[in-house]
């Protein structure tokens, strides 16, 4: 698969499993680290906590594209697309999968 420059390919992956309470979503980057990330967290940060280098020229606040990624599984598991993201991501002429790293959320 083709990739944008810097971007990261990621599967998101929840922890469903009835006897761990408190179980923490894993997030996968392809050909890449696996870990488990508490939810709220953004996927610009889980990708800083797993020692993944990810452009972000606007500092995290959705108002560039740099940190784009392509979501391949998951989601569902990440929060929903705001006015900010939705907008930078149609100016730089980009739908799904793709996200804004800095600002999609994991859930859960």
């Amino acid at each position: 698969m083709a990739l944008i420059a810097l971007a990261y390919v990621i599967n998101i992956e929840s922890s469903f499993i009835s006897i761990i309470k408190d179980a923490m979503p894993t997030v996968t980057f392809i050909n890449g680290p696996c870990k488990e990330i508490p939810a709220g967290t953004s996927l610009l940060d889980a990708a800083e906590q797993m020692g993944l280098i990810m452009r972000h020229d606007c500092g995290g606040f959705a108002t560039c594209s740099t940190c784009r990624i392509v979501v391949v599984e998951g989601m569902s598991n990440l929060t929903e697309i705001d006015l900010d993201e939705e907008n930078m991501l149609e100016e730089a002429q980009l739908t799904a999968p793709y996200r804004l790293s800095c600002q999609a959320k994991i859930c859960g």
